[in-house]
């Protein structure tokens, strides 16, 4: 009730060890998007097996028309262009959030590095024709 009072979308998430039941009630609730988490463990660890992330994402098509967004994990340029070329969206988090604890005390130091950062994210995903 208070998505809709807010005019907010109510975003599932599914992982790796989601069940076809769990991703067929995420896609009858989902709005927005879907996010797909990347592996089953936390937020910053090492991203799943792309094989096997694009395998998960072919069955959540079958239950869902929304868009997926994967996440969790990614912290390269060849990571991020090898899921744009398949998912919908590229979540990048705890990778920034290092750019940032990396150059604490120095403004500049940490535009500059998330800006660069970014730059090249963008970049290997546009190459890739995402």
């Amino acid at each position: 009730e208070a998505f809709k009072r807010f005019n907010l979308s109510q975003i599932m998430l599914l992982a790796p060890t989601s069940t076809e039941e769990r991703i067929r009630l995420a896609a009858d609730a989902g709005q927005g998007f879907i996010y797909y988490v990347s592996l089953a463990g936390i937020t910053g660890a090492e991203m799943g097996a792309i094989d096997e992330i694009k395998d998960k994402l072919s069955l959540i098509r079958q239950y869902s028309k929304l868009p997926i967004c994967v996440g969790f994990g990614v912290k390269n340029s060849k990571q991020a262009a090898d899921i744009a070329s398949f998912a919908d969206g590229v979540v990048v988090g705890s990778h920034f959030v290092s750019q940032i604890t990396s150059n604490l005390g120095d403004e500049f130091a940490m535009i500059r590095s998330l800006s660069i950062s970014a730059s090249e994210l963008a970049s290997s995903m546009n190459q890739k024709g995402a």
